[in-house]
Order: C-alpha cells, then structure tokens, then sequence
C-alpha cells in the first residue's frame, strides 16, 4: 500500500514492485483498497489536446496512468477520432 501512496495509482506501484497492474489491483483489492480511477474531465482534454497534436494514445495512457484503450474511447467519445490508433 506504500507504493500505491507514494506513485498514486495501481500502475505506480505494479511498476515500482515489478509486477502487473492486474496483480498490484487484486492485492490493493485484498488490503481493502478501492483503486478504480477513471478518466476525469481534464484529463480527457489533456489526452484529446495531445492526441490531436499527434501523441499515440499509447504514450498518452502511458504519461496519465490510463491504458492505451481507455485514451481511445474517451478521445472517440469526445472528438469522433478513430480507434485505429495502438502506436508507441
């Protein structure tokens, strides 16, 4: 759980300890920890600026903590873009 403090998301903390998302959520999970984050309003316009700019929605996800299917769907929902998008 210290992880989880200091980095501020699952994927801080997977990273920091070398394991998967997957694993650091279900032992958050097991600790009493609700760790489901979705994408604010503001980080929606920081991922449509930045896509719209050129940036894979891949290094998007990777920047704002959010995986590259989550950026997609919220960029398609907000500006129509296409979902053809899985770059680095």
């Amino acid at each position: 759980m210290a992880h989880y403090r200091k980095h501020g998301s699952v994927v801080g903390a997977a990273n920091a300890l070398g394991v998967t998302r997957q694993t650091a959520g279900k032992h958050l999970a097991q600790a009493g920890l609700v760790t489901i984050r979705r994408m604010s309003a503001a980080d929606i316009v920081v991922a449509q600026t930045a896509y719209e700019h050129g940036e894979s929605a891949a290094s998007i996800g990777r920047r704002l903590g959010f995986s590259t299917h989550t950026v997609l769907k919220a960029v398609k929902s907000e500006c129509g873009a296409t979902s053809t998008d899985t770059g680095t």
